[in-house]
């Protein structure tokens, strides 16, 4: 927040916010398509007789936990794991990782 500051004019501080928030927005928004809209969608009759854990399992995917995908996504590209342990921190997201694969 301190940065509005240093800004010339409140015209750079809304630009600066604005831009920002758009880039941040468009990273999550990568993230929450990678990780969602390429799985199979259920039908209604589907996801009513599915269990949770069928519904995590079948409708998100991971995406492959690289140095850098783990810092752009902030943990959030171990969907599967995000979704079946949503209280977990994310930096527990890949200790739990190799359980998840032996289980699933």
């Amino acid at each position: 927040m301190m940065i509005y500051f240093f800004l010339p004019s409140w015209k750079a501080a809304l630009a600066w916010f604005f831009i920002s928030e758009w880039i941040g927005g468009a990273c999550i928004a990568n993230i929450v398509f990678m990780n969602h809209y390429a799985c199979k969608q259920m039908s209604w009759n589907e996801g009513q007789v599915a269990t949770f854990l069928e519904l995590q399992l079948l409708t998100t995917r991971n995406v492959e936990p690289t140095p850098f995908m783990n810092w752009f996504a902030g943990g959030l590209n171990l969907q599967i794991e995000h979704h079946l342990f949503p209280t977990m921190p994310r930096h527990n997201l890949l200790k739990v990782r190799p359980l998840v694969q032996e289980f699933a």
